[in-house]
């Protein structure tokens, strides 16, 4: 290419300023690519600091840069919300039960059921620090965004942190008790089904691909990524069996390109920590076969009416 352009005599000189600026070009690339310490918009390659994340302020063009704003962290569910560059536990002070209804709404549950409070030493170490409390002079009806109105705590006057449960094992408010035009499973007839529990309660379904990984629907885990928070239960037909295998979860990923707004490609896998025991029967994995054929809709879910 450099010896179509100029003559030999500048050859060298041509040359070598192309590989200095392909070399800047790729480096200024890089640096704006990777996001070094700063929140990358999964809707285009912008760069956006920490502390804009979560603010009320769509930075992002499709606006992802204001969800996952608020989870539930390690085995007891402590609240935590992202706010000034960083994932923060919530303090029981000036906690309103109130509150509890609006999170769980907020991260996609169809039910609340009862918020508490642990002593500060009680949880997970890495949920001991950086604390925040809702603001108690901002009236319940504009708490919409939970970390939106919260204020920086250095420590939790009452000592004291929030836990929140969502779900009642085995009630489903406002539910019929069965798929409409479903029919109910035999033992065996689906071997790749399994439960995904969070904190212990069914919340979706997911199919088996391999001994290690399970796929599932992004908008399971967008809000509830944390791998400890999750397991996997294979093995069984009805939510009430006794006789079922639990395994742990290593690893969530989700679909970069997922839209919470429209639920574009809404997808995800979960990596189990151990591989699972197939025995041909009772569990197997979903065959390349079955995903060419006629779609169906298997699992537990339940009609909302």
């Amino acid at each position: 290419m450099c010896q179509v352009l100029t003559s030999p005599k500048y050859l060298p000189y041509v040359c070598a300023l192309f590989f200095v600026v392909i070399l800047a070009v790729a480096t200024g690339l890089g640096v704006q690519y990777n996001c070094i310490g700063k929140f990358r918009c999964r809707s285009s390659f912008k760069c956006i600091q920490k502390s804009a994340r979560c603010n009320g302020v769509f930075n992002c063009k499709e606006g992802e840069d204001e969800y996952g704003c608020v989870r539930l962290s390690g085995k007891r569910a402590v609240l935590q919300v992202f706010t000034s560059g960083s994932w923060r536990t919530v303090c029981s002070d000036d906690w309103k039960a109130e509150y509890g209804n609006t999170t769980c709404k907020h991260l996609g549950f169809s039910s609340y059921v009862s918020s508490g409070y642990l002593p500060v030493a009680a949880v997970e170490k890495q949920f001991q620090r950086h604390f925040v409390s809702l603001s108690h002079w901002l009236p319940m009806d504009q708490v919409t965004s939970l970390h939106n109105a919260t204020n920086l705590r250095e420590e939790c006057t009452s000592g004291n942190v929030i836990i929140l449960k969502c779900l009642a094992c085995g009630m489903r408010a406002s539910y019929r008790p069965r798929i409409v035009g479903g029919n109910a499973s035999l033992p065996q007839q689906w071997p790749w089904q399994v439960s995904l529990q969070f904190h212990g309660h069914h919340l979706c379904g997911g199919s088996v691909i391999t001994p290690r990984w399970i796929i599932t629907a992004a908008h399971c885990v967008y809000d509830l990524y944390l791998p400890s928070s999750w397991s996997v239960q294979v093995g069984f037909v009805t939510q009430q069996d006794t006789q079922v295998h639990t395994y742990s979860v290593e690893k969530i990923i989700y679909h970069r390109n997922y839209k919470p707004k429209t639920m574009g490609n809404d997808i995800a896998l979960m990596k189990l920590a151990a591989p699972l025991a197939f025995n041909g029967n009772s569990l197997c994995e979903l065959s390349l076969d079955f995903l060419t054929s006629l779609a169906k809709s298997t699992g537990w879910e339940v009609l909302l009416v």
